[in-house]
């Protein structure tokens, strides 16, 4: 029998979530960003959506700052690009796979949907923050399959066994 924290990791491994990847500037202006499996639609009117991140996380001192983030829908095509943006925190916007978009935010090419949106609420929790964000526009790009992530991987649906 696991000891609870085990059997925590060990169970939200096992849930597979949709990726997205969040974008931002940080205080001198260089381009941050990260993958998260916990965004979720808080609300349709106004269109409100929120994402969970660890304090610890080299893109917490940006968006603890920043007024406004971008949103990334992952498909299945973009595998690589997540695995990018879960990479090394310094090669992440090494290459043509971005592009500056309004108030100067890192939107990344290619992607199924991105949003910008401005942040209206900051929930620290332990160690952790929910962060609320009011989005003002986006743009829908070309359907694809999910882009799942499930026992440390990025999977197509049909891959998850």
């Amino acid at each position: 029998m696991k000891d609870d924290l085990d059997a925590f990791k060990a169970a939200f491994r096992r849930h597979a979530a949709g990726v997205a990847a969040i974008t931002a500037r940080d205080a001198q202006g260089k381009p941050v960003g990260f993958t998260a499996t916990s965004l979720a639609s808080l609300s349709a009117v106004p269109p409100l959506a929120t994402f969970n991140m660890a304090r610890s996380a080299s893109s917490w001192p940006a968006i603890a700052e920043t007024e406004r983030v971008v949103i990334h829908m992952l498909g299945a095509r973009n595998r690589s690009l997540a695995e990018t943006m879960s990479g090394d925190n310094a090669s992440r916007f090494v290459g043509e796979h971005w592009h500056e978009g309004a108030h100067g935010l890192p939107i990344l090419d290619n992607v199924t949907t991105w949003m910008v949106g401005r942040i209206i609420e900051r929930f620290p929790v332990h160690n952790s923050v929910l962060v609320v964000v009011q989005i003002e526009s986006g743009e829908v790009g070309a359907d694809d399959a999910p882009l799942l992530y499930h026992e440390r991987q990025y999977l197509r649906p049909g891959d998850v066994a």
